[in-house]
This record gives structure tokens, sequence and C-alpha cells, in this order.
């Protein structure tokens, strides 16, 4: 199987490539070089088949992307980029926006649609999120909302080519960016195995899913209350 991983220069993308090594081919994308040859060298050790590492930041565009692709096809693109992961509202600065469009929206999902055209093979798609964009956490509205731009642009993708399976996977815990930890492997463990499951959805961490559950049934709790105030008033 062929494998890019979008954002291998994380300690979640080294662990997923880990994970996702034994007996498959490669491609690792990021910004750090010596990060990527090192994650390289750890997946060959492992049982990878190669390693191809391309050092770039995807918001330079699709068009250069596109060129370090080459005519590679794949078979399995995990995506785990997100520059505003990090990035309160508060801190947010206009002059960044197309910055942040380009890596986090329009490039991956450009991507994708190319994939798509020019293979004749099925395509599976791991998108990895935070729970913060589901619940439209306060202060993470920028992130949130770039999140669930791509997210819907995958189901659309996906609905309108046969072929193509999307794993949504929504992380509920706070995972360390900058060294490896239980919860980094557990993860990267969890996602392998919803892959060989061929599931839809993985939401990791209790407390994510409780915030995801009561942004939920947030309407339902305003609907009844206001249904309640409407019958007092009747009473009235």
């Amino acid at each position: 199987m062929n494998i890019l991983i979008l954002g291998a220069s994380s300690q979640m993308g080294r662990e997923l490539a880990l994970s996702f090594s034994f007996k498959n081919s490669l491609t690792l994308l990021g910004r750090n070089k010596n990060i990527l040859e090192s994650v390289a060298q750890d997946c060959l050790e492992v049982g990878a088949l190669t390693v191809d590492c391309i050092v770039q930041d995807i918001a330079d565009g699709i068009d250069l992307l596109n060129q370090r692709i080459g005519d590679k096809q794949f078979d399995l693109v995990m995506n785990l980029i997100a520059s505003t992961s990090r990035v309160k509202d508060s801190e947010f600065s206009p002059s960044q926006l197309e910055e942040y469009l380009m890596s986090d929206l329009l490039v991956p999902v450009q991507m994708l649609q190319n994939m798509v055209e020019r293979s004749s093979k099925p395509l599976k798609v791991i998108f990895i999120s935070s729970v913060l964009a589901s619940v439209k956490s306060p202060d993470r509205l920028l992130y949130g909302s770039l999140k669930l731009l791509q997210e819907m642009c995958l189901h659309k993708l996906a609905a309108r080519r046969q072929g193509i399976e999307l794993l949504v996977v929504k992380i509920g815990k706070v995972i360390p960016h900058n060294h490896s930890s239980d919860k980094t492997k557990k993860l990267a463990a969890l996602i392998y195995e919803a892959h060989l499951q061929n599931k839809k959805v993985l939401n990791y961490g209790l407390v994510g899913r409780f915030y995801v559950g009561l942004f939920y049934i947030q309407p339902l709790i305003f609907k009844s209350i206001v249904t309640l105030q409407r019958l007092l008033r009747g009473r009235e």
C-alpha cells in the first residue's frame, strides 16, 4: 500500500507513520527536514518497504505540491496538518488569513481532488481533527471553521465519487506535540485499528465525547425550555 502522510514531522505524524509502516511504502510531508529524515529511518527499521520525504509547507500552494508528488498514486492519504490548531482567535491577524486558508483548507482539498481525477483505483482518506471543531469551542472559531469546512468538502467529494473511503478522527484529549507519550502511541494504534475495521468515525477521549454529546443536546434543552415557557404562559 502506498501511503501519503501530511504533517509527518509532528509527533502524532511520527507515531502514525510507524504504525502504518510494515510492508507499506510511505511518503512523508512536513516542514522539518531533520525530523522527517529521522522518522523515515525509524519507519524503515520497523518494516517499511520504501520511505520518501517531501520537505514543504503546503501553504506555498497546490502547484508546488503537485510537482513534488509527481505521478505517484496513493492508496491512503492521512492529513494531520492544522496550522491554526494552536492559534487562539485573539491571536489571529487578517494578514495571515491566506496562509491559514491554504494550509488548513484549500491545498489539501485541491490535492485530493487532483488525486481522484487522475487515479483509477480507490482512495482512502484519514482526516484528523479535534472535537474543538465540532463543538465550536470559544476562542477556537478560526481553527474549528477551517476544519469543519475541510471535513464537509471531503464528505462531498466522497459522495460524488465511488471508491473514496473516509475515516474522520476526532481527538478529545490533549496530545503532546513535541515529545512521545503513551497517549500519542495509543491514539496511533487506535487509528490503525479503525482503518483495518473500515470505520467511518473514531472519537478519542471520554472528555471529548462528553463535549460533543453536550453540544448536540443543547438544541433539545433549549427547545424544551421554550416549550415549557409557552405552557406556563398559556396557564396564566
